[in-house]
């Protein structure tokens, strides 16, 4: 799958004063492709990080779909 299947990122932050940073650092990663994203702030994430990102990604079969399937997944 490539970064162009994703279709939604969830963003948990420590303090959501890092927003500005986090979205340019998002931004450089998705360059045009632009995924649906929710931010929140949350009191604690695993391992003490200031960040974690989860992502939900279409993989389609069927022609005409605009998302790219590279890789079977059974």
């Amino acid at each position: 799958m490539e970064k162009e299947n994703i279709v939604k990122c969830h963003v948990y932050l420590k303090d959501l004063n890092d927003f500005a940073v986090m979205n340019e650092a998002y931004s450089d990663f998705f360059k045009s492709h632009k995924p649906a994203r929710v931010a929140v702030e949350v009191s604690k994430l695993p391992k003490d990080v200031v960040v974690e990102i989860d992502a939900i990604a279409v993989a389609c079969k069927h022609e005409g779909c605009s998302h790219k399937e590279e890789k079977r997944m059974d």
